[in-house]
């Protein structure tokens, strides 16, 4: 359980020095212009009237050969060139160890250019490429029209539906049968996010894929959270909107559910329903986010998200059939090492749930990695049994469509729904003893990040 006083006084350090919030919505810095990538061109997708996505698409491909498109979501950099190398070098090793064809998968970067970028010359209003408000983009918030005038209340994930849609279409691609919308860092906040609330078109034959790795912060369904009563009571916008569902309506305007009926539900039902990869590296100690709202959800990357799979599993009694969590040792904050994982290759490159290939249970150990957290609210301690109560009412009870429930794999309390008891496959078998092996290869690398910005701090000051 984390300590109240050390936990406010970290809070006091984040605010009495310069530094780079993961969520930080600035708008001062920008690209001055956009680096050139082997193998890639820029180019620009239609999203609502004339306003286009920036972005990055393999220069030469045939469309016909298509089956698979990547959409690589870049992080808080707005690099989406370097993502799409990453994207290049992950499709060459699954074509070197695998046996992929890569002229089979078009590697797309989207970059969620901020106003700074504009401002620094990278690109003009004229060019008519939708902006956001520093980084804004990852909760899915509506554009600044500065960039675009006439132009607004486009949030980023309709950008994303708009280039879903792109991807899938069988005019363009007619062999396409998956397109895989995958994000680390902050760019896995955002596909935490769209895989939740997202409204990506149906493409009969089109699979779509989500994965997510190591967010620095995740969507929650409720005000639990694995921290003190006291922590979130110094916190009162832990539970807004992109932390919560609090505000949702407010931010995302138009974009957000609209049908009757709990939010939490209509929310739950949707991402229950979709085919998502969680990746964490088991050596990423590193913050990302100094916020509260972040800080309440875990310490570091690789907390939050066993923090997350906590949630969901006392929420839910297990994992969605359709979602997996993978565990990689010695792997920090690192997107190009966590996309060349073989497990991560697979995910990317061979998973494909209507034909068969995404199974629902691991090959050892649980979703939680041996990790069992306590969940405490403002008004509370939130018990295991709470938060599956609190679960029971949003839960779909239905078996997807060509799905079965074995009563080795259902919840106990919701036998026909589509959950993994405990379990999702994973990259590695991991037990509490191997994660607990891992922990000197996570010190050494918070002591570097410690020091890293020790000296960051000096050099500033």
């Amino acid at each position: 359980m984390r300590n109240s006083t050390l936990f406010s006084f970290t809070l006091l350090l984040a605010s009495a020095f310069i530094v780079v919030r993961a969520d930080d919505p600035d708008g001062v810095w920008g690209w001055a212009s956009f680096t050139p990538q082997t193998g890639y061109k820029e180019t620009t997708f239609p999203v609502q009237g004339t306003s286009n996505l920036f972005g990055y698409i393999d220069d030469t491909y045939d469309a016909s050969k298509i089956k698979r498109v990547i959409l690589q979501i870049h992080g808080h950099g707005r690099d989406c060139w370097n993502y799409a190398k990453h994207t290049s070098k992950a499709r060459d090793e699954a074509a070197e160890t695998m046996g992929l064809d890569p002229t089979t998968v078009l590697s797309i970067a989207p970059e969620f250019l901020g106003i700074g970028d504009m401002k620094s010359g990278s690109f003009k209003a004229s060019d008519n490429y939708l902006c956001w408000l520093g980084d804004d983009w990852s909760g899915g918030y509506q554009n600044i029209p500065d960039c675009t005038p006439g132009t607004t209340n486009v949030t980023s994930f309709q950008a994303m539906d708009a280039l879903v849609a792109w991807s899938s279409d069988k005019s363009r691609f007619p062999n396409v049968d998956t397109v895989v919308v995958s994000g680390h860092s902050l760019g896995g906040q955002y596909v935490n996010r769209y895989a939740a609330l997202g409204k990506p078109p149906q493409t009969d034959g089109v699979d779509l894929e989500y994965w997510v790795g190591n967010a620095a912060s995740y969507l929650y369904l409720t005000d639990a959270r694995p921290a003190s009563r006291a922590d979130l009571q110094d916190c009162p916008t832990y539970d807004d909107y992109k932390y919560g569902l609090t505000t949702l309506r407010t931010v995302l305007g138009a974009y957000a559910p609209t049908s009757t009926g709990p939010l939490a539900s209509q929310i739950w039902n949707t991402y229950i329903s979709r085919n998502v990869h969680t990746a964490l590296g088991l050596a990423d100690a590193g913050s990302g986010n100094l916020g509260c709202e972040g800080l309440v959800q875990g310490k570091s990357h690789l907390d939050r998200g066993l923090g997350y799979m906590n949630f969901i599993q006392r929420f839910a009694g297990g994992l969605p059939l359709s979602h997996t969590v993978d565990y990689f040792p010695g792997v920090q904050h690192n997107a190009g090492k966590m996309l060349t994982q073989p497990t991560s290759l697979k995910r990317l490159f061979f998973d494909r749930s209507s034909g068969g290939t995404t199974q629902p249970s691991l090959d050892g150990g649980s979703i939680m990695n041996g990790t069992v957290l306590k969940f405490w609210s403002t008004s509370g301690r939130v018990s295991a049994k709470q938060l599956a109560a609190l679960g029971q009412h949003v839960v779909q009870k239905k078996v997807s469509s060509g799905a079965t429930a074995s009563s080795a794999h259902s919840s106990p309390n919701a036998t026909s729904s589509p959950l993994s008891q405990g379990t999702a496959r994973q990259g590695v078998t991991l037990t509490p003893s191997s994660a607990l092996a891992a922990l000197p290869l996570a010190v050494p690398s918070l002591l570097a990040l410690s020091l890293a910005s020790v000296l960051l701090l000096v050099a500033t000051f």
